[in-house]
């Protein structure tokens, strides 16, 4: 989790739901599971004064006997080339949500809802 001061805490709304099962359904079949039971408990901590979508995802479900080094799941966004979607899972340990990012090299503020997993192509697996 990442430090500072955040504003919001609440539950997972529905669109990050889908764009979390997305984005987990494409990692090692090995933590698929694992992460899945993490999406469904999973909590978002927002800090003030966001620029878009991005949030850091927290679960009270730990991946037990699921451990690694930390990766990322990426896709791009089909309809803006210069953006696309990224999961951060924190490894070390426990593999754990961590942040699920809306990236945008097109502009400084963007939108403040993840687009859809239909708008997403195939979601690519790699390190932080």
């Amino acid at each position: 989790m990442s430090q500072g001061t955040f504003e919001e805490e609440r539950p997972v709304n529905q669109r990050e739901r889908e764009v979390l099962r997305y984005l987990v359904s494409r990692a090692d079949e090995s933590v698929v599971p694992a992460l899945l039971r993490q999406v469904e408990s999973a909590r978002v901590l927002q800090g003030p004064g966001p620029c878009c979508a991005t949030v850091h995802i927290y679960s009270d479900v730990w991946s037990e006997g699921v451990t690694g080094q930390g990766f990322a799941i990426e896709a791009p966004w089909t309809q803006k080339p210069l953006r696309s979607v990224r999961l951060r899972i924190a490894g070390g340990g426990p593999l754990q949500l961590s942040l699920l990012e809306l990236r945008h090299e097109d502009e400084d503020i963007a939108p403040m809802e993840f687009p859809a997993p239909e708008q997403l192509g195939p979601p690519k697996v790699g390190p932080l």
